[in-house]
């Protein structure tokens, strides 16, 4: 089910990736193959949600029905850009950073941070592809901003 916030993001088509919970080492290529065209009341959800389906081929792996999974759709795709993941990039004051390290040093590298989902963020400017970031921040850094 996908709520109504986020259904008109959906299309017949669309590409996905599942999860099945008893079998989380499997990733599954899939496709949107139905979007239902009313929404529902389901508890659990504070908004009507709608029942979409997904096809999609298990590689001879032994899914049962009503197994729980973790669905993915991907309605945008952005091959040409500089992706973080979304833990690395650290705000401070209204500023955006992360830690770089360049020639054996460490310094905290202003960023300017775009469009994100729960994994990653897009970064629009401040980076250069083969950049080397850093998760947190190591004892002692300089206290420079680059």
């Amino acid at each position: 089910y996908i709520p109504e916030i986020d259904i008109t993001k959906i299309s017949l088509g669309d590409s996905a990736e599942i999860t099945i919970d008893a079998l989380p080492k499997d990733k599954f290529k899939g496709v949107v193959s139905d979007i239902a065209n009313i929404g529902q009341e389901l508890s659990g959800f504070d908004m009507r949600v709608f029942r979409i389906t997904i096809d999609f081929k298990t590689d001879g792996k032994e899914i049962k029905p009503s197994m729980t999974s973790n669905n993915k759709i991907i309605v945008s795709r952005f091959p040409d850009v500089i992706k973080i993941p979304r833990n690395f990039l650290q705000k401070q004051n209204e500023e955006s950073f992360v830690y770089l390290k360049e020639s054996g040093k460490i310094w905290k590298k202003r960023v300017t941070p775009g469009l994100e989902n729960d994994e990653e963020v897009i970064i629009e400017s401040g980076l250069s592809p083969g950049d080397k970031i850093l998760a947190s921040p190591p004892p002692k850094v300089e206290s420079a901003m680059l």
